[in-house]
Parts: structure tokens; sequence; C-alpha cells
């Protein structure tokens, strides 16, 4: 199972997350739950802190306004983490039932088109989750010297909370994007090799139109989520950019703090690129396949398929990664993001310039 075995680290990872039961037992499930209630109930904790807490962080005594994003963004990705574990719980029958499909079909197609996936010795999958979990570390450690006067167990414990909700919310991008990658492996198969010769050719081109539908209802909630945490994230530390760039003197930790910034902002852009990137590609993939069936049209009596039904019922199939019903993940769909980011980051800044004037 060449889909099982590409997925790498990023589905081990949602084993132990959002898919604790694939392919175990009772036993084995509520164990591999345990790490993840316990990062739940931290996070529940963190929120509780943001929430009740007048001077979470020394940004307190500088600026009021800096206070309040640090402690929004705390907040975004703590609600993101817990609103992805509720919801991957919700959806779990799908989640397996799509897994099921994608193997069924990768061997549909191997035995139809008599074709065989090449095995690479390094896969994708687990180099971008290596420059993650390094994204991650490099950025919260910047944080952890500065923010961090005492190193006791429960400054530890919470450097490693912060990592792991970090890669969690990280991850379920990964994981999307990765699937669509097979996706797309899958269409260039059919691009390729597809030929309508049969009944079995022919069922195996219509199968793969309805994967969309299914990794649209079971993933599109999760990564809704995750996509508005990191558009979210994203427009605050902007605002952090610009304010320890321009708006402060200098203190001896401003090189820290802009160099976890910048390696914030480049976390959340970068994912989000590559989603779109990805999705983009994906449909144009889909697209191909599409145009596949319009150039063998004169094959379709052979499977007794009228051909205008058979485009009625590729017209009303879903072909793309969709969230929350509408948004499309397409490279139209980044121009989107970088506006709200932009927004978001104007009203902040209008709000700095309030924080000021009250302060002269």
């Amino acid at each position: 199972m060449a889909f099982i075995r590409n997925l790498g680290a990023i589905l081990s990872f949602q084993k132990f997350y959002i898919i604790p039961n694939f392919n175990g037992t009772i036993v084995t499930t509520f164990f591999k739950s345990i790490p993840v209630l316990i990062f739940l109930s931290l996070a529940v904790n963190d929120i509780i802190y943001v929430l009740t807490t007048k001077k979470m962080s020394p940004l307190y005594d500088i600026s009021s306004l800096a206070d309040i994003v640090s402690r929004l963004e705390l907040l975004i990705s703590r609600l993101a983490f817990i609103l992805i574990f509720l919801i991957g719980i919700k959806y779990n029958t799908q989640h397996l039932y799509l897994i099921s499909c994608l193997v069924e079909f990768e061997n549909s197609l191997e035995q139809t088109f008599q074709v065989r996936r090449k095995k690479s010795k390094i896969l994708r999958s687990n180099v971008d989750i290596s420059v993650t979990i390094a994204f991650n570390f490099i950025l919260y450690l910047n944080f952890f010297y500065v923010t961090s006067s005492v190193i006791n167990i429960e400054a530890i414990i919470a450097f490693i909370n912060q990592i792991i909700i970090l890669i969690a919310n990280d991850v379920i991008v990964l994981y999307v994007i990765h699937i669509m990658k097979e996706l797309q492996e899958f269409s260039g198969i059919l691009c390729r090799c597809g030929k309508l010769n049969n009944y079995a050719s022919f069922k195996v081109i219509m199968k793969i139109f309805e994967l969309p539908y299914s990794i649209n209802s079971a993933l599109a909630g999760m990564l809704f989520v995750s996509f508005i945490q990191h558009m979210g994230s994203s427009a605050l530390v902007s605002y952090f950019v610009f304010w320890i760039g321009f708006g402060t003197g200098w203190f001896p930790e401003k090189i820290f703090f802009l160099i976890a910034c910048g390696i914030w902002f480049l976390r959340n852009i970068f994912s989000i690129i590559y989603l779109t990137i990805v999705g983009h590609r994906l449909t144009h993939r889909f697209q191909d396949v599409m145009k596949l069936l319009a150039n063998q049209e004169e094959r379709f009596h052979l499977v007794e398929f009228n051909k205008k039904q058979v485009q009625l019922w590729l017209s009303h199939l879903e072909h793309k990664t969709i969230l929350a019903g509408s948004i499309e993940i397409t490279n139209e769909g980044f121009f989107s993001i970088l506006s709200f980011t932009t927004t978001c980051l104007i009203i902040l800044l209008q709000f700095k310039q309030l924080e000021d004037s009250d302060g002269s």
C-alpha cells in the first residue's frame, strides 16, 4: 500500500491525534489517546489562564495592545487544537472510510492498468514534517529564551506543550496536502495510462471523481479550523513585526523577538501557500481526467452509458477541496488571505495609534 507508506510520519501522528482507532483494538486506542487528552487538558488550562490573568507577559508593561495580541494568538492556537480534535472525533467514521476508499482505489488502479507505484527512499511527507518540527522548535526556543527568566519543571512543560500544539495545528494542513498530492499522482497515472477499453477501466476513472467528496466530508472541517488559525496568526504576528521593528526602541532581546516573529510569520504563510498550490494543481489534474473522458467519447457505447448522462453526473460532482462549503483551495484563495491579513494589520496599527495618543 504505497498510499499508506507515502503519508509516513504524518499519518502516524494522526493515529495519536484524531484517528487513534486506526487499525487498533480498544486497548491500544485507549493508550494512544492518553497523550492527546493530557495536552487537551493543558490547552484548556491555557485558555482559562489567558482569560483570567491580568498580566500574562512582560509585554503588558510596555503596551496593552501588544499584550492583547499575544493573548489572542495563544487563544487561537489552543482553540484550534481543541476544535480540530473534537471535529476529528465527530467525523472519525468518515475519516476511516476515506482512508479505506483511497487504499481500495489505489489497488484498483494498479490492477486495472497494470501499473506499480515506485517506492521512494526518502518520503516527502517525512521531510515536510521534519521541517515543520524544526521551524516550531526554533520559533518557540527564541520566545522561551526571552520570556522565561527561570527554567523549572513548569517552564519546560509549557515549552513542550506549546511546541506540540503548534506542530499539531500544522500537521493537519500537511496531512490534507499529502492526501491531495496522492490524488494528483492517481490522476497523473490515469492521464498516462487510462484507456476506456472495458467497463473496469471506465469504473476506475469514474471512481476518482467520488474521492473529493469523501475528502471534503471527512477533513474539510478540521482543515477549515487550521486554515482560520493560520490566517489569524499571520495577521497577529505581522503586527508584532511592525511594532517591534519600528515602534519600539532598542532592548537586548529585540533581535530574538524579531527572529522569532519572522519564523512565526513564515511558518504560517508557507503552510497556506503550500496548501493553495497543491489544491490548485489537484484541480487542474481533475480537469485533465475530465478531458480524457471527453477525448474518448466514442468508447462510451462499449459500456452502455449515454454521453450526456455521464457529463451531467460529472458536473454535479465535487472535484475541488472545499472549506466550509464555499472556500476553494486554489491559488485565488491565497489573495483573499493576503487581503484578510493586510486588513487586520491596518486595524491593529490604528488601535496602536490610539494607544500612543492616549499615552501622550
